[in-house]
């Protein structure tokens, strides 16, 4: 890895990357104001936002509920970091074809830095080799991608969050002179710094690096300090780039006229295949995070199988047998009389953790890896989705307190020792409009015919707002009916009408 500093370094900008990922989930939002927020939720915090949001004096750091204040049209929601990581995985994998030293912000995801140095010969010159970074990006799907190419690391960074084009600036000068007009409303500032020096009258980069050091680390944080040196140009820091590692992939093609789908035949090619890729990865230190095999069919679409295991690993029966349970299910949907034309076996990889042995250890009447393994199982014969663990969140109506969450590992139980046994409550995942409610002279229904009518009734307990999405008044109660049972029900005040949200067992 070099650690000298190019002659000429590019910056290229995916605006708002994880709000084009929004945007690709929603695209009916493209003529609102929108934003990425951390959660969805009146006190969530808003991370990025695209010109109409700024527009309206929205911006990074503002709580939901005051962005909405500013605009009634406002879309806003969170998106997943897996997703925002494997959108920076493979935009690194587009720029690969333009230059070998690669880095990715490690703060701010859509910035990508690349040395354009050395690059006379395969490209008339760095215009075009910008231009052709842009067109790339566009073919792919990615929108208002800027490219700025210069020689200092923030002064490229900076001018690229100003433009939505190409621009190859001819000299340092050019660049420092052009980097200190830009609006510190465009960096990534931290809020609190970013407001404060708005209320001082420091505009843009120029006023910004001006400042005294010593004064600026003094009232803020260290960050603060590092980000006016790096605008001031007294920190020169090398590229880092991400190293490219070949694929672990392997094809298999068969002979034409491959009758059929024997799984165990596969299952047996497969595994030669997945025993010649595995030192590879040993030999990085790393596993197998998921496995993927796409099976090639004639004058069909290909078929997809995806099997994780519990942890990266390198056990070959293990990933043999997981693929083993997600073919099973997969060749279903098969005709004995379709033809295999081959597979593709693709390994995604991740770090192993080598536990150490101990010597003497604590006997456990529950084995976690088993446990893992077991559930390893289910997600490849019955889908990722199936294996799922409740979590609490903050949430204002009793249906947004808890969230489900993937569930990939195993911990060792640690229950609470309670001297009076407690009741349970068994909340619905959204309420149920009540269907008995009245049965004649026998008084009124709530549950079920055979708990009989209500005789008690507790409450009630109102949680009313919703302003900022839909309005809400919910009036809650206890019900205890005749033989014994308690169900909880509410009264919707708005939309008149009950329902049932769960029961007390």
């Amino acid at each position: 890895m070099s650690s000298r500093v190019p002659s000429r370094l590019a910056c290229v900008h995916v605006p708002a990357l994880p709000l084009q990922v929004l945007v690709r989930q929603h695209p009916d939002w493209r003529d609102h104001p929108i934003a990425v927020v951390d959660e969805d939720k009146p006190q969530g915090v808003v991370l990025w936002i695209n010109e109409r949001a700024r527009r309206h004096r929205i911006l990074p750091g503002m709580r939901y509920a005051a962005a909405l204040a500013l605009s009634s049209r406002l879309r806003a929601g969170a998106v997943e970091a897996t997703a925002v990581t494997d959108e920076v995985e493979h935009l690194v994998a587009e720029l690969r074809a333009f230059s070998p030293t690669i880095e990715p912000c490690a703060d701010e995801p859509g910035v990508v830095w690349l040395d354009a140095s050395g690059l006379d010969g395969l490209f008339p010159d760095l215009e075009s080799w910008a231009r052709g970074v842009g067109r790339t990006l566009y073919v792919r799907g990615l929108r208002s991608v800027a490219v700025v190419v210069g020689f200092d690391r923030f002064c490229t960074y900076a001018l690229a969050h100003t433009r939505l084009d190409v621009c190859v600036l001819s000299n340092p000068a050019e660049e420092r002179a052009a980097a200190d007009r830009v609006p510190l409303q465009r960096l990534r500032l931290e809020p609190r710094l970013r407001d404060t020096m708005l209320r001082l009258g420091v505009a843009d980069v120029g006023g910004f690096r001006r400042l005294a050091p010593a004064e600026l680390a003094s009232r803020f944080a260290a960050p603060a300090a590092a980000a006016q040196r790096d605008a001031a140009g007294t920190t020169t820091t090398p590229l880092a780039p991400r190293i490219a590692r070949e694929p672990t992939y392997a094809r298999c093609d068969f002979e034409p006229g491959t009758h059929g789908l024997d799984q165990n035949a596969l299952l047996l090619l497969v595994k030669q295949q997945l025993g010649a890729l595995l030192p590879t990865l040993a030999a990085r230190g790393h596993g197998v995070r998921a496995l993927r095999l796409r099976l090639l069919v004639e004058k069909r679409p290909p078929l997809e199988l995806n099997a994780q295991p519990a942890v990266a690993t390198l056990d070959e029966i293990q990933l043999v047998e997981l693929l083993q349970l997600r073919l099973a299910a997969t060749l279903a949907t098969v005709t004995a009389a379709a033809d295999l034309e081959g597979f593709e076996l693709h390994l995604d990889e991740a770090p192993t953790a080598h536990e150490q042995l101990q010597l003497f250890a604590t006997s456990r009447h529950r084995d976690l890896a088993a446990g893992a393994r077991a559930l390893a199982r289910l997600r490849a014969a019955f889908g990722d989705d199936t294996v799922v663990t409740a979590q609490l969140a903050n949430g204002h109506l009793p249906e947004a307190q808890f969230r489900w969450q993937p569930c990939t590992t195993l911990r060792e139980a640690q229950p609470r020792p309670a001297l009076v046994p407690r009741l349970v409550r068994r909340v619905l995942a959204q309420p149920q409009p009540l269907r008995h409610q009245h049965a004649g002279d026998d008084g009124w229904f709530v549950g079920r015919l055979n708990f009989g009518p209500v005789q008690n009734m507790l409450g009630p307990h109102v949680i009313a707002g919703g302003w900022w999405r839909r309005e809400l008044h919910r009036e809650y109660y206890f019900a205890q009916t005749r033989r014994g049972d308690l169900v909880w029900i509410f009264h919707d005040r708005i939309r008149r009408r009950w329902c049932t949200h769960g029961g007390i067992e």
